[in-house]
């Protein structure tokens, strides 16, 4: 209870104080322009000015803070102390108060899956989405995806997961996590081969294809394609010999055709 009582206090702390003050700001205008009895536009003016200067000041405080954040949350990543993150978080008021909401609340639903709050973590991205502009949604929708996988929510994922590619090219890994959904929720090993494929295809020459062939290759050894596997796996070893990933890489793939390989011998 306490990580999603810390979801919902995010979105307040993340708001007020910014409104609070161009409304402040605008009152003492108005207080001033019925004194002096300025005309309606000298008013404007008198508003408009100062309200544009300040929300103008406070984005680029916003922005740095996230710079700021970001750089001392991956420090704190890389050296494995994720569970002071969210110490971190809550030390960093002004770029609660002054960032975007939806990227404030971005970095929160992050800090949840790194301190394995899922649920919390579902609230956080739910609530970015929501607030988030339409050209920074697919983005969200495939972080939002990956979270509500992870609380098997499978259907919701599905959805944000296509959501996620509804605006813009095939992204290889989506396609990849939508394989396995639909092998998880569904058992359908065909739908799923055809989206694996397809992450493959999306991906190929460029990094990481070669993790998403041997995702290919186990796939293929579980649908008794063993010979379409050994294939796949050939041409991710090349992939791999021309510097996309490493031996450790192939592991997965050539255990899987081991495998598949024993059964065979066994079923004769």
């Amino acid at each position: 209870m306490a990580s999603t009582a810390g979801a919902d206090r995010g979105p307040r702390l993340a708001v007020w104080p910014k409104r609070w003050i161009l409304l402040l700001l605008a009152a003492s205008v108005v207080v001033v322009a019925t004194h002096f009895q300025l005309t309606r536009v000298q008013g404007v003016l008198l508003l408009g000015i100062p309200l544009f200067g300040l929300d103008a000041l406070m984005r680029q405080l916003g922005a740095r803070e996230i710079k700021r954040f970001d750089h001392e949350m991956m420090k704190l990543l890389q050296s494995g102390d994720a569970a002071k993150l969210e110490a971190l978080f809550g030390q960093r008021r002004l770029m609660r108060w002054f960032a975007p909401h939806h990227e404030v609340m971005s970095r929160l639903g992050l800090i949840y899956r790194k301190t394995d709050k899922p649920d919390a973590a579902v609230l956080a991205y739910q609530d970015a989405f929501d607030d988030a502009p339409n050209r920074e949604r697919p983005l969200l929708a495939h972080k939002l995806a990956d979270a509500l996988y992870a609380v098997r929510r499978f259907e919701e994922a599905e959805r944000f997961y296509r959501l996620s590619q509804s605006v813009q090219r095939v992204n290889p890994g989506v396609r990849a996590r939508l394989a396995r959904l639909v092998l998880a929720r569904d058992g359908d090993a065909e739908e799923a081969e055809r989206l694996m494929r397809e992450a493959v295809d999306a991906a190929h020459g460029e990094k990481g294809c070669a993790a998403l062939r041997v995702q290919l290759v186990q796939l293929l050894c579980e649908r008794d394609k063993l010979d379409d596997a050994q294939w796949q796996l050939g041409i991710a070893e090349e992939e791999v010999a021309a510097g996309d990933g490493d031996e450790t890489t192939l592991e997965p793939a050539r255990t899987a055709i081991a495998r598949a390989e024993s059964a065979e011998v066994i079923e004769r």
